[in-house]
């Protein structure tokens, strides 16, 4: 079993994939900014924090699930930059997002479409952004990044789990109608199942049903 650090744990995604982990039996560490009942409290931008806490937890997994944009700047690349430089040997997971997929293989991306509500264009372009910054890193450090589907989230529409899930590489998956959906349960599982059998390494795949 892995112990498994995760930031940003109270969150939606961070919850649901904390919960599918500690279901398997793996030793799970909750973190969050503002801490809590049985959550470490621990700013993920925070490098001092971070290195801190990673030496203390010794974790074989540590997973980023925060919002990637807020207060003006891209606090995910902070998070990344937390621990890419700390100089603890961990494999990191990523729950990022889906605007920077294609909508469809060699396609443009879902951020690019016309359609696609300026509300989420600031956080859309700031989890791209940090999707291209793990790229271009040197770190030594195995990440994966995991990107859902186009409705995603607690803001999205109830979808039921189902126990599986369907993955692709740089394209959005979608179902026989052209829906892009995944439950947070559905899409914890891919998660979890990434850690249990590392597939992707340094490498971005796409979930959904």
């Amino acid at each position: 079993m892995a112990k498994v650090l995760i930031f940003g744990a109270t969150g939606y995604t961070g919850g649901h994939v904390a919960g599918e982990l500690e279901k398997r039996g793996h030793d799970i560490v909750r973190a969050s900014r503002s801490g809590g009942d049985g959550v470490v409290k621990i700013d993920v931008t925070d490098p001092v924090e971070v290195k801190d806490a990673l030496a203390e937890i010794n974790p074989d997994v540590a997973i980023i699930a925060i919002k990637a944009f807020g207060d003006n700047e891209n606090k995910l690349i902070r998070a990344l930059t937390s621990i890419l430089d700390s100089g603890v040997d961990v494999r990191l997971g990523v729950a990022g997002g889906a605007g920077s997929l294609q909508v469809t293989e060699g396609g443009p991306r879902v951020i690019d479409n016309p359609n696609f509500p300026e509300v989420y264009k600031a956080e859309a372009t700031a989890q791209g952004e940090a999707l291209e910054f793990l790229r271009t890193s040197d770190t030594p450090i195995d990440w994966f990044y995991v990107s859902p589907t186009a409705a995603f989230g607690a803001h999205a529409p109830a979808v039921e789990p189902t126990g599986s899930y369907r993955t692709q590489l740089d394209t959005l998956v979608k179902d026989s109608e052209g829906s892009s959906n995944i439950s947070g349960e559905d899409y914890a599982l891919a998660f979890a199942d990434e850690i249990e059998s590392p597939r992707h390494h340094r490498q971005r795949f796409a979930v959904g049903l």
